[in-house]
């Protein structure tokens, strides 16, 4: 599978994910892994310390292998906590700053630290931290202050860099800038794309699938959608499935139906509407009736498909992180349908395959056009269980 060029450590924040996208963007692979997670990575090009909700001068802190991250001699970037991690890594310290700091802020550069190459004097960054870095290690030197002359970057060699700001996010706006300027200390070319990504994805598909049948659920949304085109060009003996609950806009089905057709793709057409009508007759509450329909749907789908030797599904790297699956230091935000019970016992078996788990929504779409899924397939606003689908 595709090298990780930049390996993000999740110490929690809300916009770690944001890290990971901006790195692709600009065409790095990224991935993003728990810090204790480190020394078993496949050595990456460079690595970037997230921010984080928790104080570095709590007890039990999120913490990481210092002297192992050292040894790797690769720029490392720490991000708001991440920075402050590291000054404390160094022998500086860190303290409760007299206020905490949230929104827009200023940012004056200098030196030529590299990381700085060609942003703006005065640009605007995105802060979110209450505790400041102080007593600044000898090694240390101050690279950029805000406009009340307070340190919000710290380079520590040649290597160590940290940011008090968050660069990931649209309201620092250079921080893609900054970014870009990191990553280009790695000293390897940018080399994600996602023609690229498909031509592995296509031989790790035929690898893992190794001559079983593959059983594989569409809606007509674009992540099932691209998910079935891809086993389709991996040429596996697949058997796609679309259940009708009676709950769709009008001609749905047919609708679904053509458009897989098209692209040739056959799928079976499980017509269970009167099953889901009669199962939600005279019931008005509408929590109930969603877990009417997913159980029902379960049943329905489960019950066609038979003995399952390998279910696919669309499960995206977000879906992965917010459900606390994955290298996430995130508590579970919600459990998806891809994370159910039933899916968790065949996942135990080693019967569950997700291709798309390492992508987002966007990079699905573009792998779908990669693919010549037409645009309205890959845009279109469907339905599932009466309720907006992927």
């Amino acid at each position: 599978m595709h090298k990780v060029q930049i390996a993000v450590l999740d110490y929690g924040s809300q916009y770690s994910q944001l890290i990971v996208r901006r790195a692709r963007e600009l065409g790095y692979f990224s991935k993003l892994y728990l810090p204790h997670q480190l020394t078993e990575l496949d050595k990456p090009d460079a690595i970037i310390l997230s921010g984080g909700p928790r104080s570095v001068r709590e007890e039990n802190a999120p913490d990481v292998d210092f002297e192992y991250l050292k040894q790797l001699d690769i720029p490392v970037l720490g991000v708001c906590y991440g920075m402050q991690l590291l000054n404390t890594k160094f022998g500086g310290e860190v303290e409760q700053h007299h206020v905490s700091e949230y929104g827009p802020a200023k940012i004056l550069p200098e030196g030529d630290s590299p990381l700085f190459t060609g942003i703006t004097s005065g640009s605007q960054v995105w802060m979110s931290h209450t505790d400041t870095v102080t007593n600044l290690p000898d090694n240390c030197k101050v690279i950029a202050r805000n406009a009340e002359q307070v340190p919000v970057a710290l380079q520590w060699n040649d290597t160590f860099f940290g940011i008090q700001f968050h660069p990931e996010v649209t309201h620092s706006h250079e921080g893609t800038k900054i970014l870009n300027n990191f990553l280009h200390l790695a000293g390897v070319e940018p080399n994600f794309s996602i023609e690229q990504f498909r031509d592995e994805l296509i031989g790790g598909i035929k690898e893992e699938v190794a001559g079983r049948k593959v059983v594989c659920g569409v809606s007509g949304g674009v992540d099932s959608t691209v998910l079935a085109k891809l086993l389709k060009e991996s040429g596996v003996d697949l058997q796609c499935i679309f259940v009708d609950n009676g709950l769709l806009r009008k001609d749905e089905s047919t609708e679904v139906m053509n458009n897989f057709k098209n692209i040739g793709i056959d799928v079976d057409l499980v017509d269970a509407s009167d099953r889901f009508l009669d199962a939600l007759a005279g019931e008005e509450h509408p929590e109930k009736k969603r877990k009417i329909i997913g159980n029902l749907f379960l049943d329905v789908f489960f019950d066609h498909a038979g003995d399952i030797e390998l279910f696919a599904q669309g499960t995206l790297y977000p879906d992965v992180i917010e459900s606390a699956t994955s290298g996430s230091e995130a508590s579970v935000i919600k459990t998806h349908h891809n994370r159910v019970n039933r899916v968790l016992e065949l996942q135990a078996e080693g019967k569950v395959i997700e291709p798309l788990a390492e992508l987002f929504k966007d990079e699905v779409r573009e792998l779908g056009k990669s693919m010549h899924i037409p645009h309205e397939m890959l845009w279109r606003q469907d339905f599932r269980f009466g309720c907006p689908a992927r």
